[in-house]
């Protein structure tokens, strides 16, 4: 009888952390003794620029036409599954190209603030004001006392 190596517990908690599973698949890889090979070594990743096909190099360079410089950096940063077909890049690179259309001419939103919402604010503005008002008094009164008693202590030291 041949007798299994121990398994592997800290490497199947971090490949757990790492693709987000449920810790009942601990439970599961333990009971069989193994860890599932798709797990055991980390998928290839590769950028579009990298895959070796002539078609999607050309696809790629009418794109960067186009989009330019933001497609430039999303292909610098992106990274996909590597040994797919071409089918699937093509789709990718569509992705990126209409992230790009959707982020480009979008306006920053400002939202109206209400009526009320407006006085809140002002009401509030106006009490950390009279706070503030009321602090800086009570600073100068301090400040007032602790200079009559320096006077006081200088006069009984003579």
């Amino acid at each position: 009888m041949t007798q299994q190596p121990p398994f592997p517990e800290d490497e199947a908690i971090a490949i757990i952390k790492r693709e987000g599973l449920s810790l009942q698949t601990l439970a599961t890889w333990r009971l069989r003794g193994s860890i599932p090979a798709r797990y055991s070594a980390p998928a290839k990743r590769v950028k579009l620029g990298d895959v070796d096909n002539a078609a999607l190099k050309r696809a790629i360079e009418i794109a960067v036409n186009k989009h330019g410089a933001p497609l430039l950096e999303l292909l610098a940063r992106r990274t996909f599954q590597a040994d797919r077909e071409l089918a699937y890049y093509r789709q990718q690179l569509m992705s990126l190209c209409a992230e790009i259309k959707r982020t480009a001419n979008k306006p920053a939103t400002v939202r109206p603030v209400s009526q009320r919402k407006a006085m809140k604010a002002q009401k509030e503005i106006e009490k950390l004001q009279k706070d503030e008002a009321a602090l800086a008094e009570k600073i100068k009164s301090v400040k007032r006392k602790i200079a009559a008693r320096r006077v006081n202590i200088s006069t009984l030291e003579k």
